[in-house]
């Protein structure tokens, strides 16, 4: 029988945790529910969940670096997300949205803001949801653990919310090219068609950090998700899922 996880009230350690949560992403605006805690099979590791009036928070334990947020749950048909001051009230642009995002997480979550590559994204269609503000960071390329997402909604709310705070790291040289890994990835899943190599981006391995190309092999009836070193082309993760319903 496959391990489950298991959900109990949350200790005063954890309730502290998602209300520090809860203030740092939207100060004394909404009143906190009922707190429980969801625990992994090993029991020492899971998650803090919230319940708020429009939504909820969850924050991971016993770490407490990622938040993540949704606050579109009202049934009111009225705006349900957190309202960012001197943003407009209509927004109608990503760049719009980018301006709002960016003013609350300078606020909120100042880490997540120097240094960084900026993308806008709609969600709906037409945005018809607003436009997913993303941060993250590069070095040399290679994408660093940190996250910052923020959904902006047309009405100029945060509707969504990710983050996870997390230090850059330090990772070998890249030696194993864009080219080099395609290569790699179809030879390991051989009789395949298309290949497509994702970006650089920072994964621990046992004790270490390594640079390493998320990779997706295409086949006839199935595709396979692989995680390929640039350093030593040694495949780290490999993953096969089957297309046929």
């Amino acid at each position: 029988m496959a391990a489950t996880e298991a959900v109990a009230s949350a200790d005063s350690a954890q309730r502290q945790a998602v209300d520090d949560a809860v203030h740092q992403a939207f100060g004394d605006h909404y009143a906190i529910g009922n707190i429980r805690f969801s625990s992994s099979p090993d029991g020492d590791s899971g998650t803090v969940m919230a319940s708020l009036p429009v939504g909820f928070v969850q924050v991971n334990w016993p770490e407490r670096n990622e938040i993540t947020a949704s606050l579109d749950m009202s049934d009111s048909g009225k705006p349900s997300g957190f309202p960012v001051p001197g943003a407009p009230a209509h927004v109608t642009s990503s760049e719009q949205a980018t301006q709002v995002a960016t003013k609350y997480a300078q606020k909120h979550f100042p880490w997540g803001v120097p240094q960084t590559r900026v993308k806008a994204s709609a969600v709906g269609d037409n945005a018809s949801l607003g436009w997913l503000v993303s941060w993250r960071r590069y070095h040399n390329d290679v994408l660093m653990p940190m996250r910052l997402d923020v959904q902006i909604d047309r009405s100029g709310h945060v509707s969504q919310l990710s983050t996870r705070q997390a230090p850059d790291v330090a990772v070998p040289p890249v030696r194993v090219n864009n080219k080099k890994t395609a290569e790699l990835a179809m030879n390991a899943v051989p009789g395949c068609r298309k290949v497509d190599v994702g970006d650089l981006f920072a994964m621990r391995t046992e004790s270490k950090w390594q640079a390493v190309w998320r990779v997706v092999v295409t086949c006839k009836d199935s595709t396979t998700l692989m995680n390929i070193n640039a350093t030593s082309g040694a495949i780290e993760t490999k993953e096969k899922n089957s297309s046929r319903g």
